[in-house]
């Protein structure tokens, strides 16, 4: 008797999610239908709380839902000896989730907190203040990161940043301009007393505008992004002396007709690269100093020989 149809035939298998040349969309971030249908008002006293990555202590909560409005109203916590204030709302209605945040952080040590949630940003520490309103739409990371958008303000004192000496680059340009030789230790790392900056989120990269920071002997201008998709790192900065670096080095001793120049330097990489190999002189930037200092030495009736010393100064820096 012929077999009835279908029977002896192996079902139809489904399509292997990830097949070579189609990847395997990404999971969602958010279970929507369940979104939709939570109906709820609640208030959490915790003891400990950790998200992303970050644990907080005596965590105070405010949460609803309700159509599909997911609205964490208040979150206060203790957070690395400093606290954090949290308000988050997530609308599932569109067909793109929509993210809304605002909050800040007051007090809160920064190493640790890099420590829990990053593997390649765990080389700055002190005390870390942001505020910041943010919004972005989507399901899944990438598409957060793409159309994350808003603005937010920092400051970070009594800070380190590690294996990365500012003032010792900046000595080494001096003394290549002063024709003389670094001939003192220094330390491995940068003393921070101040940062402070401004914040622009926007296609999938952060901007940081309006940055200063105040170091022992030097002052610092700049601005810079950072990439949210692929790690990379883009700053340029001027740094000024302000103090008295010849006391640090002789070598990097600084005329005084150039106490006013912002000396140039750029860090351009990926977060993952080792810092004392990531930043260094800007070469273009620096062009434009050697023209202002040969005209402030030309007005001091400089000599050819002077102008000479300089631009050899530079040829050593830039040949190494």
């Amino acid at each position: 008797q012929p077999a009835a149809e279908g029977e002896g035939k192996p079902a139809p298998s489904k399509p292997a999610a990830g097949t070579p040349g189609q990847p395997a969309a990404p999971a969602p971030l958010l279970p929507v239908d369940t979104i939709k249908a939570l109906n709820l008002e609640a208030n959490f006293k915790l003891g400990k709380l950790v998200a992303a990555g970050m644990t907080m202590t005596k965590a105070e909560m405010e949460l609803s839902a309700k159509n599909g409005l997911l609205d964490m109203n208040r979150l206060a916590a203790s957070l690395y000896q400093g606290n954090a204030w949290i308000g988050v709302s997530i609308d599932v209605r569109p067909k793109q989730p929509l993210w809304k945040y605002k909050g800040g952080l007051v007090g809160v040590q920064l190493k640790p907190l890099l420590q829990d949630t990053s593997e390649d940003l765990d080389l700055i520490e002190g005390r870390f203040e942001f505020t910041g309103e943010l919004t972005a739409t989507g399901n899944e990371q990438t598409s957060l990161m793409k159309s994350l958008r808003g603005a937010a303000i920092f400051k970070l004192e009594n800070g380190m940043l590690r294996e990365m000496n500012v003032e010792k680059m900046v000595c080494q340009a001096i003394a290549l301009v002063n024709q003389k030789s670094l001939s003192k230790p220094f330390g491995p790392d940068t003393k921070l007393q101040t940062i402070s900056g401004q914040l622009q989120f926007g296609d999938a990269y952060i901007n940081n505008t309006a940055f200063t920071a105040g170091l022992e002997n030097t002052a610092v201008k700049g601005e810079g992004k950072v990439g949210l998709l692929d790690d990379s790192v883009d700053y340029r900065m001027g740094i000024r002396v302000i103090g008295e670096l010849e006391e640090v080095d002789p070598a990097c001793e600084v005329n005084p007709r150039y106490k006013d120049i912002y000396w140039p330097f750029r860090c351009e990489g990926k977060l993952d690269d080792e810092p004392s190999k990531l930043c260094g002189i800007d070469r273009e930037r620096m062009d434009e100093i050697v023209r202002k200092m040969a005209e402030e030495e030309v007005k001091g009736r400089a000599s050819d020989a002077i102008n000479k010393a300089i631009g050899d100064g530079l040829n050593r820096l830039f040949g190494r």
